[in-house]
């Protein structure tokens, strides 16, 4: 009865063995899951950072679009676009230090685009905008945009934005 006894006390437990490998295989799988839950964190940044830009990008060129639909008197000049809004102001779209800038009336020019993009590229091209409407065209306005964002977790994309905008008042 003695020895039964102490064969079913030596059994109890683990061994040092067992126990090192059992914490290993713990240690490998908990640097696993920290390893992509960590991956998982910056990819989420980085999809963040792409939607704020895209979401910036086009609220900012819907602004354009809806300021051109109404306006009259088109103009490229010094790499941006002029014309006269609903309200009649002498209004300006330009590039400005990586920003989409609008100036009214020669005024100062204010960034309509946020801190989180950054303008590469914007270009207008005027079709028919004639001043006394001789060519029988209406006018048109195309606008090409190149943002990328400035976070760091998705340096490197760049979205392309192309729109043609006709003004709603026929040329005359």
């Amino acid at each position: 009865m003695i020895l039964f006894t102490k064969k079913l006390e030596s059994r109890l437990g683990f061994t040092l063995v067992e126990l090192i490998v059992a914490v290993g295989i713990f240690g490998m799988v908990m640097a696993l899951a920290v390893g992509i839950f960590v991956k998982l964190l910056r990819t989420q940044r980085a999809v963040v950072a792409l939607i704020a830009m895209n979401d910036n990008a086009s609220l900012a060129l819907e602004q354009v679009a809806r300021e051109i639909r109404t306006g009259s008197g088109f103009s490229l000049a010094q790499g941006g676009l002029n014309f006269f809004n609903a309200k009649g102001e002498a209004v300006q779209y330009v590039l400005d230090q990586n920003a989409i800038g609008r100036s009214v009336a020669q005024g100062p020019i204010r960034h309509i685009t946020g801190n989180n993009v950054r303008v590469d590229r914007l270009d207008f091209l005027l079709t028919g905008a004639s001043p006394s409407g001789a060519d029988g065209l209406q006018p048109r306005v195309a606008i090409v945009l190149s943002v990328s964002t400035v976070a760091s977790e998705a340096a490197g994309v760049v979205n392309h934005y192309q729109t043609v905008v006709s003004p709603r008042l026929l040329d005359s």
